[in-house]
């Protein structure tokens, strides 16, 4: 699962904003990018925890981490370095899994409902009950399994993402007294 993070040097040029997960996550749509070779890239769909914002609307060149989120049409955004900078934070990543959580029990509860109520009135719950089954899956199962920390972890590691160093938390009551 580690492989599943990608590096890219690129510039964002475009995007359309679709809003997002609260205080969570962007969604962008439509996010046409240039490499440093001068090639197009595009990201249909592009998930932006809400702390990595900048790197998309900074219209610099640096280097983004995304996951693909399935076949090639979503992305989400785990990592960016520009300037020196490096931003990381896991936790924000699985505040944004636990979006898509949410997202899933909407569809397995609204969508059974819905399936049943279309069965009773008109007999497309026959359709209707694997199509939100499905989208269950997807965001309640396989999204956030894509996004856990420790594949996350190994594939930023894999693809040579250089961590930002925290400072180190004071060890004896003295040292922490300086801070207060």
């Amino acid at each position: 699962m580690s492989s599943l993070v990608n590096k890219n040097t690129l510039r964002v040029e475009n995007y359309e904003n679709k809003g997002g997960g609260g205080d969570h996550f962007l969604f962008f749509k439509r996010v046409r990018c240039s490499s440093e070779s001068g090639e197009t890239v595009y990201f249909k769909e592009l998930v932006v925890p809400s702390f990595l914002a900048g790197a998309i609307k900074s219209n610099k060149v640096s280097t983004l981490y995304t996951v693909d989120l399935g076949s090639g049409k979503a992305h989400c955004l785990v990592a960016y370095e520009s300037a020196g900078q490096a931003k990381f934070d896991p936790d924000e990543l699985s505040d944004v899994a636990k979006g898509f959580r949410n997202s899933g029990l909407f569809f397995f509860f609204g969508g059974t409902l819905a399936s049943v109520l279309a069965l009773i009135a008109y007999g497309l719950g026959l359709i209707l009950f694997p199509i939100a089954m499905y989208m269950a899956w997807r965001y309640f199962i396989k999204i956030p399994a894509l996004l856990k920390r420790d594949d996350v972890v190994n594939g930023l590691k894999k693809a040579g993402f250089q961590f930002p160093i925290a400072a180190p938390f004071p060890t004896s009551s003295t040292s922490a007294n300086a801070y207060l």
